[in-house]
């Protein structure tokens, strides 16, 4: 004789059962949106290191036509260039030490990367050799690869 307490089918999930589901699913959810927002200020980033790189061959030619003081000179076109992006407000350039030119990026402020500057320095030595040098001031996880951290870029 079959004991008909002993089997007992089950209809539906209990509520320690929905709630288990419920709070694994918020937790892959939780890591899958910080991943996300992270994905999207690189994306960010990386429209201002393009607008940077479209700047290196006009601040050649122009510190190497009339030295660095053409950086930023109203004569040399090079300063009234404005390149906008979707998220790129302004590049700003100039030449503190007169030793060599600097563009920087400003983003607009409704962007995950509003509080970061980018920055990409041209010099030139004495023995007419040239090098750039990328600063930023954004955590690391969102520095892009070619640039190096500084608090003041």
């Amino acid at each position: 004789m079959i004991n008909s307490h002993s089997q007992k089918n089950q209809l539906a999930y209990t509520l320690i059962e929905l709630l288990t589901v419920i709070a694994i699913i918020g937790i892959l959810a939780s890591l899958v949106s910080s991943n996300y927002l992270s994905y999207v200020a690189r994306t960010q980033l990386a429209e201002g290191m393009v607008l940077l790189d479209g700047f290196k061959t006009p601040i050649i030619s122009v510190v190497s036509e009339g030295g660095y003081s053409n950086c930023v000179s109203t004569n040399s076109n090079l300063s009234t260039q404005t390149s906008l992006g979707t998220y790129v407000q302004s590049i700003s350039l100039n030449n503190a030490n007169a030793t060599n030119c600097k563009a920087s990026v400003a983003f607009f402020s409704n962007t995950l990367v509003s509080a970061y500057t980018l920055s990409l320095t041209y010099t030139q030595s004495s023995t007419g050799s040239s090098t750039w040098q990328c600063l930023g001031n954004m955590p690391g996880n969102l520095l892009p690869q070619s640039c190096v951290y500084s608090a003041t870029p």
